[in-house]
């Protein structure tokens, strides 16, 4: 028997095996721990609007810390956002810096998430 719905942290398993004459016995109960797969944080730089656009899907109502550099490390801007549950979308106007690499940070209890963007 397989469990459908994975979604608590913890779940206790046991097995049931089976001879061949019928007799069977309990293996021991386990305990595995499931962790839940890391939502995938998009972002990208919209050349039309001169700005960075980011899609944070969240599974819980939490904050997040949303901080962009510039490749020297400078801090460009720095927010604390708030997610609701599903797709959060945010903006961040770049029209007044150079092009180049920019690195964006998201800070949440899930830890911290990193990726670059070209301002081309």
């Amino acid at each position: 028997h397989l469990t459908p719905d994975i979604t608590a942290q913890t779940i206790y398993y046991r097995l049931r095996q089976v001879d061949f004459n019928g007799d069977f016995e309990y293996s021991d109960i386990r305990k595995v721990h499931f962790v839940k797969k890391a939502e995938t944080v998009k972002a990208w730089y919209n050349r039309d609007i001169e700005s960075i656009q980011t899609s944070i899907p969240s599974h819980i109502a939490e904050s997040v810390t949303i901080r962009i550099t510039d490749m020297n490390g400078n801090i460009i801007t720095e927010q604390l956002e708030k997610l609701a549950i599903g797709d959060n979308n945010f903006r961040f106007d770049l029209r007044t810096h150079a092009q180049g690499i920019y690195v964006i940070y998201f800070e949440s209890s899930n830890g911290v998430h990193t990726t670059r963007i070209l301002k081309n």
